[in-house]
């Protein structure tokens, strides 16, 4: 709601601050390889890059919520 226009009919002495939507991109790669017949090797990869990344901060853990958004963020972990 905080980024909604209608947020304004409440009170005209409410602070906007729209927050952008989030883009991502997100990556996995894996691979399998038999050795020997007897054993096999597995491995994959995954890739996450986000840009305007939202996050809701809640107050002391109660439902009122500060929107915020974070530039970037980046996130690799092999599996």
């Amino acid at each position: 709601m905080a980024s909604s226009p209608e947020v304004t009919s409440l009170s005209d002495q409410v602070l906007r601050l729209p927050v952008q939507p989030s883009r991502g991109n997100f990556f996995e790669t894996g691979f399998s390889k038999a050795l020997f017949g007897k054993l096999r090797v597995d491995g994959n990869l995954y890739h996450r890059s986000v840009s305007n990344y939202a996050d809701d901060d809640l107050l002391l853990n109660t439902g009122v919520s500060f929107p915020i958004a974070f530039a970037r963020a980046l996130s690799m972990a092999p599996k």
